[in-house]
């Protein structure tokens, strides 16, 4: 009987008639216990949702039970891409009986933080970080994780220590793209960002050298006054002035991320400019919506599942205390679209 208003486990059972270690094993599995039928966990489930019933982690804790659960720090404007791989990857943890802990942040060293803290509080198995790296400013909370080294990054962590990330060749797509450009009878390609990182002009420059093109710095434009604390929205005006640059200089290509290229679309139409026959579009992260945009937009695809298949068999190695590569390099799969032919 539920004491105090709390719902204890042995309520969930004789709610379900079953036995108090079947209870147990579906709302809490460990591996190698017992094998319940699908039929009779979904009882159980039921069972526990009606009356609202919650582990007691505390309990499993001083029990010395695994946590089953891993953290993920995201950020709060997190691209499209992170969300996908974020819901890919629960999906897998859902399917092996363990769980996840978010948290969110924003250029805030400290929120940062006391998201760690509480994932190392609640004893995670292994936490994941899509939130690490912002331009032009320094956010460093590399130290605050003491000798907890289950990690896993998705992006080359900006310091030493030996972390395992998993990284996108993002240069090797930009190749892709520039190429297929060039082989289309494309010689001058601009890239437009709403704030480059030292990485993203270098790979664009790269991409431009390695296919015979010349390469001109002027062509590397900065939409707008991005500022960290706040989500970035380019107004009409900026994208006006980024379409006339453009046209003025004859450039037959344009390279940007998808929340930029998608705004551009309409703005180099109302230049006068033909999508692809004056100029060609492409974007990257490769949105659902790219494919229903007029013209369709080619785009890098970050592979996201495949990202969130080896953030799940890193977390796994490390929560059952298995060797882990130190670093996965992905490579992208470009889809090309209208916006380029």
């Amino acid at each position: 009987m539920a004491v105090n208003g709390k719902v204890k486990l042995s309520d969930v059972a004789a709610r379900a008639k079953v036995s108090t270690a079947t209870a147990s094993q579906v709302l809490s599995p460990r591996k190698g216990s017992i094998r319940v039928a699908e039929k009779t966990a979904l009882l159980v489930r039921r069972v526990a949702a009606e009356l609202n019933y919650r582990p007691d982690l505390s309990a499993q804790m001083l029990a010395g039970k695994r946590s089953n659960l891993v953290g993920a720090l995201i950020d709060s404007y997190a691209p499209g891409c992170h969300q996908r791989i974020l819901a890919a990857f629960e999906s897998h943890l859902a399917g092996s009986g363990m769980r996840l802990i978010v948290g969110q942040a924003h250029d805030n060293e400290n929120n940062f933080r006391q998201c760690i803290a509480d994932f190392i509080a609640h004893r995670t198995e292994a936490i994941i970080l899509l939130a690490h790296r912002y331009p032009n400013k320094s956010v460093d909370f590399y130290d605050c994780f003491g000798d907890y080294r289950n990690l896993v990054f998705f992006g080359k962590p900006d310091c030493p220590g030996g972390f395992n990330y998993i990284e996108v060749d993002l240069a090797a797509g930009m190749r892709s793209v520039v190429a297929h450009l060039a082989r289309t009878g494309r010689r001058k390609i601009a890239a437009v960002f709403a704030i480059p990182t030292l990485d993203t002009k270098a790979f664009f420059r790269q991409a431009v050298e390695a296919s015979g093109l010349n390469y001109y710095p002027e062509f590397l434009l900065t939409l707008g006054h991005y500022e960290l604390r706040d989500h970035y929205e380019p107004d009409e005006t900026e994208l006006r002035d980024i379409a006339g640059i453009l046209k003025r200089n004859q450039v037959d290509a344009v390279i940007s991320f998808d929340h930029l290229a998608m705004r551009l679309l309409p703005a180099l139409k109302q230049a006068g400019l033909r999508i692809p026959e004056d100029i060609a579009v492409a974007g990257c992260d490769n949105e659902p919506v790219d494919k229903w945009l007029d013209p369709p937009l080619t785009s890098i695809d970050l592979v996201h599942d495949r990202v969130a298949g080896e953030l799940f068999r890193l977390t796994q190695a490390m929560a059952h205390g298995l060797d882990a590569p130190a670093e996965i390099i992905l490579q992208p799969e470009v889809i090309f679209r209208r916006s380029t032919e």
